[in-house]
């Protein structure tokens, strides 16, 4: 979501000085926010399942990355249809 958000803020047309205490309120909120959810999820504390599951699982940034490369192999098809079509 906060992406999304971001994606927006830097489409708005406004000044430097706005758009950039605008993505540091945005960082302050996010962050407060992981935190807040990271200490109710307990991984600080319970040095049992949550600690063996990020120590044995597999990160989040491979998974991301190939689910974007998929994201994009799977359009480019549908892309290059509708651009031959419309030329």
């Amino acid at each position: 979501m906060t992406s999304a958000v971001i994606a927006v803020l830097l489409v708005a047309p406004q000044p430097r000085a706005a758009l950039g205490s605008e993505l540091l309120a945005l960082a302050a909120v996010s962050g407060m926010a992981l935190f807040i959810l990271d200490r109710r999820a307990g991984h600080a504390t319970d040095p049992g399942a949550a600690r063996f599951v990020e120590r044995y699982s597999p990160r989040l940034i491979p998974a991301a990355v190939a689910s974007l490369v998929g994201g994009v192999v799977s359009a480019w098809p549908f892309l290059v249809e509708v651009t031959s079509q419309s030329g």
